[in-house]
């Protein structure tokens, strides 16, 4: 079977890994990814693979890149086409529909809270709502909360099913933490979504109660964020325990030397990167967002939405946690197994070739 994924992008991030962890573990069909910008982040060369991308990276060969779908669709007639995310669903969809009379299917894997008048991308989001009825034969959501959101938002709501996003079983060892600095880490984008600015406030709060720790952060513009906040740091005498790691491929390292991993987004649908840590032995630390709180083992570590406060209180119970190395292990021990259990890779890959086959 020919099955062709059409993306913005292959940037770095949760969409992409989940995107490539599928691939990976399909050796019986021939698979080609339709990249609407040149970028390439994870995907290296495969037998049964092949990735289009424009031939320049700019604005005006992306677009020319994007108006030749509809010759791609006639001429290679594939047996499933599959898209990801809004602007790729839209396009894809309208193609679709007038050139291949094939039916599309969808991945939604925003939590839909960003649906509002005033966003950019308000018109692409209307579309897709309408485009669901006419040109959709499956639309696959990564959590219950994202599938109740944009059913709420009109999207039809009779083609949704629900695939949660899964994780590789890692091996862990148990940690010595007597007179250990207490390792954070948070690896997100710099995006206002992500809301690095209550993460900064809370750790200056924190930081009145607990001197010996210090805060990785790891994504992509990274570097950005140091430069846009580096007042707001200094201001907070803070700035000395953060280090900024651009986007990188391999995190197994990084996670392996974390002791918590924090996230604080204004939302979320399923944080790729809270089961990831999690599936490490790394507990993971995050505001109630999404589907967060099917996912984090122990829920004394799920704070309040946009409360800088709350999660400043979440970092003092981490820290409590932490002193005490036998509940510290046994909670990373939990969140291991938790993950191991509910979320794994192979039924993520079960699941989602059930529905598009």
């Amino acid at each position: 079977m020919k099955i062709c994924h059409f993306i913005s992008g292959l940037k770095s991030g949760g969409t992409e890994r989940n995107l490539l962890y599928l691939i990976n573990n399909d050796s019986s069909n021939d698979i080609y990814i339709y990249s609407f910008k040149k970028t390439n982040f994870y995907f290296k060369k495969k037998k049964n693979l092949k990735i289009l991308f424009p031939k320049k990276k700019n604005f005006f060969s992306s677009l020319n890149h994007i108006f030749k779908i509809p010759i791609y669709l006639l001429k290679e007639k594939p047996d499933r086409i599959i898209s990801w995310m809004s602007h790729a669903n839209v396009i894809v969809g309208f193609f679709s529909f007038f050139f291949s009379k094939k039916k599309v299917i969808w991945n939604i894997r925003s939590s839909g809270d960003e649906y509002n008048l005033f966003n950019k991308n308000f018109l692409i989001y209307s579309l897709q709502s309408l485009l669901s009825y006419l040109v959709t034969e499956k639309v696959i959501y990564n959590s219950n909360y994202s599938k109740n959101n944009h059913t709420k938002l009109l999207i039809n709501k009779k083609l949704g099913v629900v695939v949660y996003n899964g994780f590789k079983k890692q091996k862990i060892q148990n940690r010595n933490t007597k007179n250990k600095k207490l390792n954070f880490l948070c690896v997100a984008r710099y995006h206002p979504i992500k809301n690095h600015l209550k993460l900064f406030k809370a750790f200056s709060l924190f930081n009145k109660d607990e001197k010996n720790w210090k805060l990785t952060l790891v994504g992509r513009d990274i570097f950005q964020l140091k430069k846009d906040f580096k007042e707001l740091l200094i201001t907070n005498k803070i700035l000395e325990k953060i280090s900024f790691i651009d986007e990188y491929q391999n995190l197994d390292k990084i996670y392996k030397r974390s002791d918590f991993h924090v996230l604080a987004s204004d939302a979320e649908s399923f944080p790729n990167v809270v089961g990831e840590s999690m599936s490490h032995g790394v507990p993971a630390i995050s505001v109630n967002v999404g589907d967060v709180r099917k996912m984090i083992f122990d829920k004394r570590l799920i704070c309040k939405k946009n409360n800088f406060y709350s999660l400043a209180n979440t970092l003092l119970q981490a820290k409590k946690i932490f002193k005490n190395k036998k509940d510290y292990n046994k909670l990373r021990q939990n969140c291991k197994d938790f993950i191991d259990k509910k979320f794994s890779l192979s039924r993520m890959i079960y699941q989602f070739k059930k529905h598009i086959n």
